[in-house]
């Protein structure tokens, strides 16, 4: 854009870094203020929150006062070389070990709500934290909501201590009974283990240039109608192609004895809900049967959305990460606040999020990528350098 009202260049810098929850973004963050002085940062941060929580864990294992500031110290010096790092033009790498992430799943197996809810109050002042420091430098701020996948498996289900052991005997009882009742696919679609979902990592480090057609993904609408949610070829895993292959058999017609089978498990997990209605997964098992069965309307959404809602230590957004966005963004009227969230449901018919916008359950696809950073993008000229919209 070179047309007198802007300038015709910006160096753009990533400091996103892979498992970085709003505790350790927080600590970059003022680094990067101080190393770089930009003028405009961008923050859509939220979906690591949990993976922060491990962090603390981590650091309490370690011992004394002493130990944990060591620690401390450590963890803000890894943070100092993300940006020596990007300086010197080195790849960010990730860590991936598949026994590190059943370990992390299974830390958190017996949390409380409340412990849930404390994280993303932490959540919220890592956020105040941010803007008010960007604001004391004067650095203009782009706040985003997050998009994440609905339907993606919730990740922890605890059950509440004061529910009593009848009580979660029937409950349990009326979730294998449904369960029992599940088409094979169904599996695929929730499966049980981290290591059987499918993650960014499935797709391989590399994509080809040929799109790629896959079964299972629901035309896009509003400003997106029309264009193809395909992926690039790259080395992928097979979990992909079973999994999208899964999605085409939820949103396509059933059997006559599948939805037999599926109103018997619809029975069931009403009767979960009614003993225990914050339970994720028989929440996100009541909106996948459902959206199977055909019903589209606001109950089928309210069911994904507190499947996310009540995850006890959930590995994406959810609606009360984006509440926490929403509430401090009006805050602070000087930020320049995108919805991308809403924005990226007015693409779907029924307002629901899913694969057409994801690679998994937080990482958006080439399209979501695009899709978001145009809008941030055009928010960020529009507020403050008098673009007025254009290609």
């Amino acid at each position: 854009l070179n047309d007198g009202r802007v300038e015709p260049e910006f160096e753009i810098l990533n400091l996103g870094r892979s498992g970085y929850g709003s505790g350790r973004v927080t600590i970059l963050f003022e680094q990067a203020l101080a190393a770089l002085e930009p003028d405009v940062v961008v923050i859509y941060c939220g979906h690591n929150e949990f993976t922060e929580r491990s962090f603390r864990a981590e650091l309490e294992a370690w011992g004394g006062d002493n130990t944990r500031l060591l620690a401390s110290l450590a963890q803000r010096m890894r943070s100092v070389r993300v940006l020596r790092d990007l300086g010197e033009g080195r790849r960010l790498r990730r860590k991936d070990d598949p026994n590190q992430w059943r370990a992390e799943y299974a830390r958190f197996e017996a949390l409380p709500y409340t412990e849930t809810l404390a994280e993303f109050e932490r959540y919220g002042e890592n956020l105040r934290r941010m803007l008010a420091v960007a604001q004391e430098r004067g650095v203009k701020v782009v706040l985003s909501t997050l998009v994440y996948n609905r339907f993606s498996i919730p990740r922890v289900t605890t059950l509440p201590d004061d529910l009593g052991s009848q009580a979660r005997s029937t409950l349990e009882a009326h979730l294998r009974a449904a369960r029992q009742q599940f088409p094979d696919y169904f599996q695929v679609l929730r499966p049980d283990k981290a290591q059987d979902r499918v993650s960014m990592d499935s797709w391989g480090r590399t994509s080809g240039n040929e799109a790629l057609d896959l079964p299972g993904l629901r035309p896009l609408v509003g400003e997106l109608a029309g264009v193809q949610p395909a992926f690039l070829t790259g080395n992928r895993d097979p979990r992909v192609d079973r999994f999208y292959g899964a999605l085409a058999k939820l949103h396509g017609a059933q059997e006559p004895e599948v939805r037999e089978a599926l109103q018997r498990a619809a029975e069931e997990l009403d009767a979960a809900l009614a003993l225990l209605p914050e339970h994720p997964g028989a929440l996100f098992d009541r909106a996948l049967v459902a959206w199977a069965l055909g019903a589209r309307g606001a109950q089928t959404k309210l069911w994904f959305e507190d499947a996310a809602r009540f995850d006890r230590a959930p590995r994406k957004a959810t609606p009360l990460t984006n509440e926490r966005v929403r509430l401090i963004a009006s805050e602070f009227p000087d930020v320049c606040f995108v919805d991308a969230d809403a924005l990226a449901m007015g693409t779907t018919a029924d307002g629901i999020v899913g694969w057409e916008l994801m690679t998994d359950h937080c990482h958006l696809s080439p399209l979501g990528g695009r899709f978001v950073q145009h809008h941030i993008g055009d928010a960020l000229l529009r507020r403050w350098y008098g673009w007025e919209g254009g290609q």
